[in-house]
């Protein structure tokens, strides 16, 4: 069908048609490499940001375990904590022991706020024992 059309047609529109196609293939060519490249080079920067934002958030959690961990460190050292939850322990009372020993809680409120101090690594800091007695500081 397009050879009998061609046929028809006198040389000079042959070679216009003919030329239109080639500059046509070529244009669509040279536009779809553009694009490919284009979606490339995207691609590539945008797995360098993910790649960064990843890193720059592992080591953020590594600061904020690592701070976390200093805490933990010093609340089981600090003997006034430690004798508190002695105390704690060896009670009868059945309800939180802290909830009626008010000084003593409050010594012991005192010295998790001063461990956790000015920087406030922690926005809340739990102490538990076994029997159900605890304090908390914090939001």
């Amino acid at each position: 069908m397009i050879k009998k059309i061609l046929e028809t047609l006198n040389l000079k529109h042959r070679f216009f048609i003919s030329f239109t196609a080639i500059i046509t293939c070529i244009i669509l060519f040279t536009f779809s490499s553009f694009v490919l490249y284009i979606y490339k080079v995207n691609e590539q920067k945008n797995m360098n940001y993910l790649l960064d934002i990843t890193e720059l958030t592992a080591k953020q959690l590594d600061v904020l375990i690592q701070n976390m961990d200093n805490e933990a460190l010093q609340i089981i050292g600090n003997p006034t904590i430690i004798e508190a939850f002695d105390e704690a322990g060896n009670s009868p009372y059945i309800t939180n022991y802290f909830d009626s020993h008010v000084p003593l809680r409050n010594k012991v409120v005192s010295n998790l706020a001063s461990i956790n101090g000015p920087n406030m690594y922690a926005n809340r800091i739990n102490l538990y024992n076994n029997l159900g007695d605890y304090i908390s500081i914090g939001v």
